[in-house]
């Protein structure tokens, strides 16, 4: 995350009081300059905003930010619920609309910026669509054009998230994110706040923690200086818990509304949309035997089909087995040529992930289980069923099977 992380200097106390005097004595010669604060201390000690100093023609010292240049953003200065930010909020769900795979929820509306159109940032909680996904928080950018259209241009996650055997790792929070329904973070938040003056901060979301001799906390905050008509922007607090109870804030990182996502023109399992890759929750293996020692369950499928003879099989979460038969010697810019694939989870859920709508659905009996059959014309683009407390799933998207192509396959599957 590109974010100016800052920590807390004894030095910045003095600089800070020293400059709100200054500013206070010059606002009148420097009533056309953006200006802004330094935070105040914690016991002696104190967290550094993002500000710059200049000389004027008069050798004054004066702050400035550029947090309202034009074409820069603007953080939101009202509320950021989505409900409340109604433009906002409809050019998220246009660029959206026709994402598969993977849900973005907006959080918090967080700010725009004017270009040739909108651009516009907010805070989101991002879900693959399959079995027990975790949840993960990111900082997404949505461009809409002047007529109206609308499209993801960028997307980073917020925590540095290790991998689930990683001990001592970041962990998303995978419950509510509004502080008032995480009281006993919220409490440490304001033990470890308690004394410090100069700056407000808002705690406004929970997003994830870290186990260490205690514990690490990460908490979406508002903050702005506490001078008249001070403006607000947003960080990420991290609130460091000890074992007997003890609270510290340890470092705060200013949060940049510019989100840097690495573009790339392919797309994966989840997803790629606005030339933006969407995190990938799938690991590859190479056969069907060590995906059951992932998952802990088997999946039996057919052979190779002449025209997709390429086999791929990935793991989801330890949850999910997906095989995809492909033929790479056709494979285009566009991406591989995907015949169809074939999932396996425990539950009952549709886990096709394809929500496509189709003019044909209905439910047939093939080899004793009840299949939800969905598709155009007389052919199948996607099978469901479950059986045995497992889920399965057959997509055919891009080339939908014969009827009784699709049968064949699901009486091979299990």
């Amino acid at each position: 995350m590109k974010m100016k992380k800052i920590m807390k200097k004894i030095s910045v106390m003095v600089l800070g009081l020293t400059m709100a005097a200054a500013l206070t004595a010059c606002s009148n010669a420097t009533s056309n300059k953006q200006t802004d604060n330094t935070v105040g201390t914690e016991n002696g000690t104190g967290t550094e905003n993002n500000t710059g100093t200049e000389n004027t023609a008069d050798d004054e010292v004066v702050l400035y930010t550029d947090t309202n240049v034009v074409g820069g953003w603007e953080n939101n200065q009202g509320s950021v619920k989505p409900e409340d930010n109604e433009a906002a909020q409809a050019a998220f769900e246009k660029a959206t609309e026709l994402l598969v795979g993977y849900e973005y929820e907006v959080i918090a509306y967080l700010g725009s910026q004017i270009v040739q159109g909108t651009n516009y940032a907010y805070l989101c909680k991002g879900t693959p669509v399959v079995l027990d996904a975790e949840s993960e928080y990111c900082l997404l950018n949505v461009y809409e054009d002047l007529e109206g259209n609308a499209e993801i241009t960028g997307m980073e996650q917020l925590l540095d998230v290790g991998s689930e055997d990683m001990m001592g790792g970041w962990s998303y929070n995978q419950g509510e994110a509004a502080m008032e329904d995480n009281e006993d973070i919220s409490s440490a938040f304001d033990r470890a706040l308690e004394g410090l003056v100069g700056v407000s901060y808002e705690p406004l979301f929970f997003l994830g923690s870290q186990v260490v001799a205690g514990s690490n906390y990460a908490v979406f905050c508002s903050k702005a200086p506490v001078v008249p008509d001070a403006e607000k922007s947003f960080c990420i607090a991290y609130i460091y818990e000890d074992l007997e109870g003890n609270a510290s804030l340890t470092e705060v990182a200013d949060v940049d509304l510019t989100a840097e996502s690495e573009s790339t023109d392919e797309t994966d399992s989840a997803g790629a949309i606005g030339g933006v890759q969407i995190a990938n929750p799938f690991m590859e293996v190479a056969t069907l035997a060590e995906a059951g020692a992932v998952t802990g369950f088997e999946l039996n499928v057919p052979a190779a089909p002449a025209e997709y003879p390429d086999m791929t099989i990935q793991v989801m979460n330890q949850s999910m087995i997906e095989v995809i038969f492909t033929n790479k010697a056709n494979e285009t810019e566009a991406g591989q040529d995907e015949g169809y694939r074939i999932r396996k989870a425990s539950g009952s859920e549709d886990i096709s992930g394809d929500y496509n709508e189709y003019a044909n659905v209905y439910t047939e009996t093939i080899n004793g289980c009840e299949v939800t059959l969905k598709g155009n014309d007389e052919n199948v683009s996607v099978a469901v069923w479950s059986v045995d407390g497992y889920a399965y799933s057959v997509t055919a998207e891009t080339h939908p099977l014969s009827h009784e192509v699709m049968t064949e396959v699901i009486n091979s599957v299990k």
